[in-house]
């Protein structure tokens, strides 16, 4: 299903952390959310690192994919706390 929100850590100088959420579809046709952690290393992300994992499921009628709904698609950012805040589309 792809990549929901991407976000950079307020100290990417120092430790070069970024963040990306995906809806991932399994085997058995089950979606799964997960957060990752990478490291940018020589203008490359490695060194993942899952932070959340749990499944997922949609309302019926509601699309799980990033903008089909209509409405705002997911975001991901950092907020005036230094916490990583995840927002998901209705469903």
């Amino acid at each position: 299903l792809g990549t929901m929100g991407i976000a950079s850590h307020p100290d990417f100088a120092q430790n070069r952390f970024v963040y990306v959420a995906l809806l991932e579809r399994e085997r058995l046709g089950d979606t799964r959310l997960r957060v990752l952690r990478l490291r940018e290393v020589g203008d490359t992300l490695g060194e993942p690192a899952t932070l959340f994992d749990a499944p997922v499921a949609a309302q019926q009628g509601v699309p799980l994919e990033a903008g089909t709904s209509g409405q705002a698609g997911p975001r991901m950012a950092f907020g005036p706390d230094r916490l990583l805040y995840l927002m998901l589309p209705p469903g």
